[in-house]
């Protein structure tokens, strides 16, 4: 599957820059699959098979392009949050950001639309958020080279900042499954940047966070423990794990443990926004229940490979999302460097064992994901490095009390919010910290030659290590406690 990936992704890449009619798509893929197919007992089959994906890659972009549900060049109300760096050129201010909500004059209708900002008297900044008042120029022709090319990063249009009315309240208000875990969260707020912080972690809010703490996190190469990713999910996992153990008495029980652990699993999902990390996740974990009902072995990476191909076929402009490359740089690097070390520490005692995996589990994903980090957004992180093991740790009990503090009604709820604002202050203490720390961060975004560089020798390590082992699949009771 990895394989498969790769070729696939080879494809998506392609369509940005190439223009091919459909009825020579359509006639390549018929040719090919009829050559593989003739072929298949010859090496030669594996090349043809790498180009039937890579077309097919190419053809996905070609179906599926990018839709928007928000009205073309009508002015509305909507949220919008900036994404990446903020570059300036010829006196404007240009930059990525997102669309979270708009409305249609009657209700608030959740979004997750990228779009491009340009901005000429007014200032952008990263991370800005705010509720304003104009139109979404949509990408519509398409002949036009640029827009193309933009519609398969997933842009719908553009929204020009210079005379737009902005709002100063940037909260809105949506009727769904997530607006009540919300609304039952916000129920007491004692401390409000610990419980900003908690509302981050479980329910993926974010805009109630003050600006110098969100800072702070960016700086110490923190930010993704805030968005909810696979790290979330696991201790969700491990939760629900634990809480359905007695279920394996009953006859099949391990069979309806790991049915009703799936299908809570995706409520969290809908409920943490389903951002496409925590879907990544969510449909690893499937894969694993599956597994695991089936008394199969469970390749992490083979899993890795297919969930993020079923992803890219779903939607494929989610390749330049930047949640979705750290997500998946990150398990990557778990994948192929966490778990085989912690395969040959041998610890004794599952408290001292659970730690010590928190913290390899952390350093690796820093370091697999520091040059997305810095090209993204200018900041290489030095201190994240060393904190980042001891805010993993802190963030088990941060979810697991705040999401008991959703689940619960008031007032019920009310000693788990205290508890998960408790651990998220001491958090924000610790990232406060390391922020103040002499040469915690410095700014400077890596160009694309040291990225690069910098994943082959990434890759070379790795195929080096593994290429000295003959069994690389990881057994079910390995993998529950990893992953």
């Amino acid at each position: 599957m990895l394989a498969v990936l790769l070729f696939f992704v080879v494809g998506i890449v392609a369509h940005g820059y190439f223009v091919l009619p459909q009825w020579l798509l359509w006639l390549l893929l018929a040719l090919l699959i009829v050559v593989v197919w003739r072929v298949q007992q010859a090496a030669v089959a594996y090349l043809y098979a790498a180009v039937l994906v890579a077309v097919c890659g190419y053809m996905v972009c070609e179906l599926r392009d990018a839709e928007s549900r928000i009205p073309d060049r009508t002015p509305i109300e909507m949220v919008v949050s900036v994404e990446g760096r903020v570059r300036s050129a010829d006196s404007l201010m240009r930059a990525d950001g997102r669309v979270e909500a708009w409305s249609d004059g009657t209700a608030w209708h959740s979004a997750s639309e990228r779009i491009g900002v340009v901005a000429k008297r007014c200032s952008l900044a990263q991370g800005m958020r705010m509720r304003l008042y104009g139109a979404i120029y949509h990408y519509t022709h398409p002949d036009d080279r640029f827009e193309r090319f933009m519609r398969s990063r997933g842009y719908v249009g553009r929204l020009y900042m210079d005379g737009v009315a902005l709002l100063d309240d940037a909260s809105y208000e949506v009727e769904e499954l997530r607006s009540y875990a919300m609304r039952n969260i916000r129920h007491v707020v004692l401390d409000t940047a610990a419980h900003s912080t908690v509302e981050a972690m479980v329910v993926g809010g974010r805009g109630a966070m003050p600006t110098s703490l969100a800072k702070a996190y960016s700086h110490t190469g923190m930010t993704h423990i805030l968005a909810v990713s696979g790290l979330h999910l696991g201790i969700v996992a491990l939760l629900l794990m634990t809480l359905l153990q007695p279920l394996v008495l009953l006859r099949n029980g391990h069979r309806w443990r790991n049915v009703v652990a799936v299908v809570a699993m995706w409520l969290f999902v809908v409920v943490s926004g389903a951002s496409a990390s925590v879907v990544r996740a969510a449909v690893m974990f499937s894969i694993l229940m599956l597994a695991s009902g089936t008394v199969r072995n469970y390749n992490s990476l083979n899993a890795l490979a297919a969930t993020l191909f079923v992803m890219l076929v779903y939607r494929s402009s989610m390749l330049y999302d930047i949640s979705f490359q750290l997500s998946a740089t990150a398990v990557f690097g778990i994948v192929v460097w966490a778990v085989p070390l912690m395969q040959h520490i041998r610890l004794r005692g599952r408290l001292l064992r659970w730690l010590v995996t928190s913290m390899v589990v952390g350093v690796v994903a820093t370091l697999w994901v520091m040059p997305i980090v810095s090209y993204t957004f200018g900041i290489v992180s030095f201190v994240g490095v060393v904190i980042t093991p001891i805010v993993v740790v802190i963030a088990y009990p941060v979810i697991a009390f705040g999401l008991l503090a959703v689940v619960l009604p008031a007032p019920l709820n009310m000693p788990f919010i205290a508890a998960a604002e408790w651990c998220a202050s001491w958090q924000n203490s610790i990232v406060e910290g390391g922020e103040m720390l002499p040469y915690a961060y410095m700014e400077y975004r890596m160009e694309e030659g040291a990225i690069v560089v910098y994943y082959i020798v990434f890759v070379i390590i790795t195929v080096a290590v593994w290429s000295s082992k003959r069994d690389n699949r990881i057994t079910l009771h390995k993998t529950d406690e990893y992953l």
